[in-house]
């Protein structure tokens, strides 16, 4: 009898250490974010504090920031991260490009200050081709040129009426990446990365919406020296406008896609890669 209730206090003990962090847009990095009137800035700052059982809150609002992190233990207890109750959290790596104006053949161009990876059509969720020159641009509609001498992005647009003007329509341009900040026009270092990216066992996502990656917009593994070590769940949550929408691949054992929307992604809604056992797709 005092061994069993030894186990309780211990387990109770281990609940009680669990802990919430509170992530705004208008947050700071510099808060404990433990308060939610005091919330940390980024996603990744939050991840760097959290243990096993821990929760992390999301506020509504645009994160421009891609996450990649690698959980060094095994969390006994889930690690969840999430949105507040009717908010909408969006995770992108994407940019509204403004001001365009119509030249001469029917083009349009606007200044972005970055490297371009890819451009998006906002309402239609087209992509764009890219091409290497204005020659191939005026021959080629739903395509873009960027001269990186000025940064203009050049537009031959397809046809219809969401397409005609641009200014409207909405283009978001998604940069290259350089470390944790999108490419300069001058960089040589660019690099295509994932929305959200996780190495890691018994990890939740719930809620989030992942926008405008040039890569996935969200991949979980395990690791090969720990086999089936990853784990976890994507739950109610949205992926457009990337290469590929949710992905999960190397070494998972126990994981389940419930109620999310993968919309106009240029490659799979939903991947599943090798070494995996015990996935579960539902309502999707």
């Amino acid at each position: 009898m005092k061994k069993a209730f030894g186990m309780i206090l211990l387990f109770c003990g281990t609940c009680l250490q669990s802990a919430i962090y509170y992530v705004s847009p208008d947050g700071n990095n510099k808060n404990p974010g433990t308060d939610p009137h005091f919330p940390l800035k980024s996603i990744t700052s939050a991840l760097q504090k959290v243990k096993s059982g821990d929760t992390v809150m999301l506020k509504g609002g645009i994160y421009r920031e891609q996450i990649a992190y690698s959980f060094k233990e095994a969390n006994l207890q889930p690690i969840t991260i999430k949105a507040f109750p009717d908010e909408t959290p969006v995770i992108t790596w994407g940019w509204d490009v403004k001001n365009w104006k119509k030249i001469p053949g029917g083009l349009f161009s606007a200044r972005f200050p970055y490297a371009v990876c890819e451009l998006w059509q906002r309402i239609t969720l087209d992509r764009y081709l890219k091409v290497n020159s204005m020659e191939l641009l005026k021959k080629q509609p739903g395509s873009f040129w960027q001269d990186e001498k000025t940064g203009m992005i050049y537009v031959n647009p397809l046809n219809g009426s969401w397409h005609a003007d641009p200014e409207n329509a909405g283009f978001v341009a998604i940069p290259f990446t350089r470390g944790i900040r999108p490419s300069s026009l001058k960089s040589t270092s660019r690099s295509r990365r994932t929305g959200i990216s996780l190495v890691g066992k018994n990890l939740h996502i719930d809620g989030i919406s992942l926008e405008y990656h040039s890569d996935a917009a969200f991949y979980l593994r395990g690791r090969q020296k720990d086999l089936f070590y990853g784990s976890g769940s994507v739950r109610n949550s949205t992926a457009l406008g990337s290469n590929c929408g949710f992905s999960v691949g190397w070494y998972v054992d126990g994981f389940t896609f419930e109620n999310c929307l993968s919309l106009r992604n240029s490659g799979a809604g939903i991947h599943l890669g090798a070494y995996l056992r015990n996935v579960k797709v539902v309502n999707n």
